[in-house]
């Protein structure tokens, strides 16, 4: 991929590097991705930016919309190729790329291997189902190999935190181990809360940044007790 091209914001000493992926709409550099990013790195995380290759047609000038989610998940797999590995590495994504992250880690195929490094994704909004629509975007939870943590607005026209366990469906909330669900208050899919909350976006947005630190130290710290346990 010769014009892979990341936008890299890093703190001194990051505990961990995130490849965070655009949505559908939007590019590696709209408000919302440069808030999100800026609240990241306040919170020690080193954020990698970069966009799919239809974004990258689209901001050219050539709008393009966004390729079929195997096409996508083969791309996620060219830029963790491209990533350092020097520390933990966790992925990431709002909206579309949240959904990518979760197939991503729930995909066993030998085009898609789990890169060793990677502890996990975060979800910021995730899509679990377009207004008006009946689509399963799921059932392959019940297959994520990493910890997936989503952190869900309460308004999110794309479903709301209580989604899954609102399904009729054989999937339980509690089989679904690898998943944590964390509710953003009266927030909608792109973070914006009600006035009457007292937030705001930036606000919303710095919440789910120091709740994914709270995620990544977690797994940390449950990874090294692990370890300890195993000796």
């Amino acid at each position: 991929m010769t014009d892979l091209e990341f936008l890299i914001e890093t703190p001194n000493k990051p505990v961990a590097n995130l490849l965070l992926l655009h949505g559908a709409g939007a590019p590696m550099n709209s408000g919302f991705m440069q808030l999100l990013s800026d609240a990241l790195v306040a919170e020690q995380i080193a954020v990698y930016r970069v966009n799919f290759a239809y974004m990258r047609q689209s901001v050219s000038g050539k709008k393009t919309p966004p390729a079929r989610l195997p096409k996508l998940q083969l791309e996620l797999a060219e830029f963790i190729a491209a990533m350092p590995k020097q520390i933990p590495l966790w992925l990431a994504g709002k909206s579309m790329g949240a959904r990518v992250c979760s197939h991503y880690l729930a995909n066993e195929s030998d085009s898609c291997q789990l890169n060793a490094n990677i502890q996990g994704a975060i979800a910021y909004g995730y899509p679990f189902c377009p207004p008006g629509k009946d689509v399963d975007r799921i059932s392959h939870f019940a297959e994520l190999k990493r910890p997936l943590l989503i952190l869900q607005g309460e308004r999110d026209a794309f479903g709301g935190p209580n989604y899954i366990e609102q399904q009729q469906g054989s999937l339980q909330l509690q089989q679904l181990t690898q998943l944590s669900i964390v509710p953003l208050s009266t927030a909608c899919h792109d973070f914006v809360p009600l006035k009457r909350s007292g937030l705001d976006q930036q606000k919303i947005i710095r919440i789910a940044a120091r709740e994914t630190r709270k995620f990544i130290d977690l797994q940390a710290k449950n990874v090294g007790s692990a370890s300890i346990e195993g000796l």
